[in-house]
């Protein structure tokens, strides 16, 4: 009951507590760095029941380039808004989680007619917006949570978000 308290003085001890935002900037550097790479390492081994080092050196140099020229590209094309690098969702999605815990992001199929490598892009959502429909609560339907419906084994089924941020006000 205490979330959203809790999640607002976490908030406002990221911005005002030097210790605290170096301690949030210490996470993002030692579990993301400076680049989020990847290390694609085949086994050809398991694949084909034989090893076959030539092809797996050159496989991994291939994916690994594609992927930093995605991942990195000038176009932002990881992000569905073109605003962030792929380093930069994952720093965000690091840094949110350290603040509150949780992280909510989707994975999007982007239109066919823009010019761009691969379809696949994420668009980061704020936790925030996550709440029970209006005409919903925990007595009508006690598997809904903060936004989150659960199955009888406690598996997410669906997400319920508002369309405005909960400091934006209705519009």
């Amino acid at each position: 009951p205490e979330k959203d308290m809790l999640d607002a003085r976490t908030s406002d001890m990221l911005r005002n507590d030097a210790f605290v935002a170096g301690g949030a900037r210490i996470w993002k550097d030692s579990i993301v760095g400076a680049k989020f790479m990847l290390n694609a390492q085949p086994s050809t081994k398991v694949l084909w029941g034989d090893e076959d080092d030539v092809w797996e050196e050159e496989f991994q140099e291939e994916v690994e380039t594609k992927f930093d020229l995605w991942a990195e590209s000038q176009f932002h094309w990881p992000d569905s808004e073109a605003k962030k690098t792929l380093t930069e969702i994952v720093r965000l999605a690091v840094g949110v989680f350290v603040a509150g815990g949780e992280v909510v992001g989707l994975a999007d199929w982007m239109p066919r007619g823009e010019q761009r490598p691969y379809r696949t892009a994420f668009q980061m959502i704020d936790a925030d917006r996550l709440s029970d429909p209006m005409d919903a609560s925990a007595y009508q339907n006690p598997r809904l949570r903060k936004g989150v419906e659960v199955d009888i084994r406690g598996r997410p089924i669906a997400y319920h978000f508002q369309n405005n941020h909960p400091s934006e006000g209705p519009f």
